[in-house]
């Protein structure tokens, strides 16, 4: 059902490692851009992404570096998000103003054998109206969003504190964009 809903250009909800996200087909435009509408994001915000498989990230970032292959050996699955250059032709929602991909692997077994049914990149924005709480249940998803998400997944989740780590990860040297799950100190001491 969950799939279908993807291929079908749904909402699904689902728990991750730390909040409620809210997954599309990252590659189908039109459901990336009813996700934005939900959320009330700002289209210059590009969202994170969970991948189908370590191994497909070559097919959308244009460059993996040693860092990030550091960073992906230390810490996924897990939630640490990395920001790399997206290769061209994907869609304009999906890529930072900058030219990155936010790209991550999830811990949750059971969700990421469902990314990796889907076979795409499946957004991993956190359920919550722009401005508002991350949800941590999916009856905080529903009473948020109502018919709005077309499908709530609800199993156990959402038990690390505070959203993903997200680092850029495209040149030597890690940046922390913004310190999550994952402690900047961990981050240096994994890629110092």
């Amino acid at each position: 059902q969950a799939r279908l809903e993807i291929y079908a250009g749904g909402i699904v909800a689902y728990p991750t490692e730390t909040f409620f996200g809210l997954g599309v087909n990252a590659l189908d435009s039109r459901a990336v851009e009813k996700l934005f509408v939900v959320k009330g994001r700002h289209p210059d915000r590009a969202v994170p992404m969970l991948l189908p498989s370590r191994d497909s990230l070559e097919r959308w970032a244009r460059r993996v570096t040693p860092l990030a292959r550091r960073l992906m050996e230390a810490f996924w699955p897990g939630p640490l998000t990395l920001l790399l250059a997206a290769r061209p032709g994907l869609p304009d929602l999906i890529v930072g103003q900058d030219g990155t991909l936010g790209v991550r692997e999830t811990s949750l077994r059971w969700v990421q054998d469902w990314v990796a049914a889907c076979g795409t990149l499946i957004t991993s924005t956190s359920a919550n109206r722009s401005g508002r709480s991350p949800a941590t249940r999916g009856s905080q998803v529903a009473r948020e969003f109502g018919l709005h998400v077309d499908l709530i997944l609800d199993a156990k989740g959402c038990a690390l504190p505070g959203p993903s780590t997200v680092v850029d990860a495209r040149r030597k040297r890690p940046v922390i964009v913004r310190e999550g799950a994952i402690a900047r100190k961990d981050i240096f001491e994994a890629a110092p």
